[in-house]
């Protein structure tokens, strides 16, 4: 029976939406193309007539994933007082650490993505690029554009690890997990509201 332009798309969401999830909980390597096509509710044949490589799906999950976490910051700007505090507040968080499925793939997929293919890496670093675009946007209302690119990196990359090592570490010591959480908080915020930043 030929399926629908709708229930096409539709199912293609669905498996990108489950290896998403997936990968960000369990790893590229660790995570199936059998694993991910249950999740989605299709067959392992259905996978194969949406992406001809499991590199084809991690790609368009990484994208996605990315580009949904671009939106969500977007969305975030002008909702407060200080939008540089708000997006820490937002990342840097005992919800967010605890979130893995649904959170930043960055912290994610960081010591994974230099193993995988090309584009995959390229696609990683095009949203890596997306989001310091937008914290240099937050910034340059208060520096310089090469100090705001400078900051930029540092924020987003101390974000980054920060909630990688939460994660890391909230098994075998949740108190120190919580600990690197309100640590890089505090002091992000003190770096985003000093005169010389």
């Amino acid at each position: 029976m030929k399926v629908s332009k709708e229930q096409n798309a539709y199912n293609r969401d669905a498996l990108v939406a489950a290896a998403s999830s997936l990968f960000q909980k369990q790893g590229f390597a660790a995570t199936g193309v059998a694993q991910i096509s249950e999740e989605a509710g299709l067959t392992q044949g259905g996978f194969y007539g949406h992406f001809k490589s499991k590199n084809l799906l991690v790609e368009a999950a990484c994208r996605q994933s990315l580009a949904k976490g671009h939106d969500s910051w977007r969305a975030m700007l002008g909702s407060a007082g200080n939008d540089l505090e708000t997006l820490i507040d937002a990342y840097v968080s005992s919800a967010h650490v605890e979130a893995i499925a649904e959170g930043c793939p960055m912290a994610a997929y960081t010591c994974e993505i230099k193993s995988q293919d090309d584009a995959i890496k390229d696609t990683f670093t095009h949203g890596f690029e997306n989001m310091v675009g937008l914290l240099q946007e937050v910034l340059a209302a208060d520096s310089v554009d090469e100090a705001a690119r400078r900051n930029a990196l540092f924020f987003m990359c101390s974000m980054i690890g920060s909630v990688a090592m939460a994660r890391a570490t909230r098994a075998t010591d949740p108190q120190l997990a919580d600990e690197i959480i309100a640590a890089t908080r505090e002091n992000l915020k003190t770096v985003a509201n000093s005169p010389c930043s």
